[in-house]
């Protein structure tokens, strides 16, 4: 193989260690990147729709009270609006909880709301219900209390796993930085090879050649420099040895 194709060899792996160690920390930071803007994104929105669901609750108990004094259609026009309003933001809760935990917690949201709507549903202007303070307490706060609980779970979740994810991400960071450092090691240990294989085929093949010359000139010694590879330096040492075979030694200047 000749010398010139050798040390291209040896440059071209370099090159694609360092490639190939680029392309996967690429890989990971881009990765890590879609993961986290998911699970914040995903996170964010629910936080966010589980508190307007909190005010739309209290919203409710307003237009309730409303009924209870006997204002039908005012009360109703109320609860159908938020009543919407919430439908809404439990489907955003429910699209972005992607956790086990929070599932779990979505689907029992859904089960307290429904019974919630049927106390409300029911007519309570012109009867026993208007004006029934008992009522109110014994049925629709604790109704109302259990959604608030399972909001605050879920909100409290999200949270937890907003943390988790920076957990993840310091920890992704980690393997994102891997790959570059395994690569600069093992660019490291090539170049230390490399070095090693530049000095065996190049540069000990030349002082081999030189102390050949210098035996020749100063002690009027044989040029006999054997060279292993077979290479630019093979052919020089064998055009010397060929050259200095066709001379006469007795002729060679002091």
């Amino acid at each position: 193989m000749k010398l010139r194709l050798k040390i291209l060899i040896g440059f071209l792996i370099l090159a694609v260690i360092l490639m190939l160690a680029e392309i996967w920390s690429v890989y990971q930071v881009n990765t890590m990147r879609l993961s986290v803007q998911e699970s914040l994104d995903g996170n964010y929105k629910g936080i966010h729709a589980a508190q307007r669901m909190l005010l739309a609750l209290e919203t409710e108990n307003q237009a309730i009270f409303t009924l209870l004094q006997g204002n039908w259609k005012e009360g109703r026009q109320h609860l159908t609006s938020v009543d919407s309003a919430f439908q809404i933001d439990m489907a955003t809760i429910e699209k972005n909880g992607k956790a086990a935990s929070q599932k779990s917690l979505i689907n029992s949201i859904k089960k307290q709301y429904a019974a919630f709507q049927l106390l409300w549903e029911k007519p309570i202007v012109g009867t026993k219900k208007e004006e029934n303070l008992n009522w109110y307490a014994n049925h629709i706060l604790p109704a109302q209390m259990k959604i608030k609980i399972s909001l605050n779970q879920i909100i409290r979740v999200s949270n937890d796993d907003m943390y988790k994810t920076g957990l993840n991400l310091k920890n992704s960071v980690h393997r994102a930085m891997m790959p570059g450092v395994v690569a600069m090691l093992a660019a490291i240990i090539y170049l230390l090879l490399f070095n090693f294989f530049i000095n065996h085929y190049l540069i000990s093949p030349i002082l081999k050649i030189t102390k050949g010359l210098k035996n020749l000139l100063d002690q009027k010694q044989p040029f006999e420099v054997e060279i292993e590879t077979d290479d630019e330096i093979s052919e020089l040492a064998s055009t010397i040895t060929t050259l200095v075979s066709k001379m006469n030694y007795g002729e060679i200047e002091e």
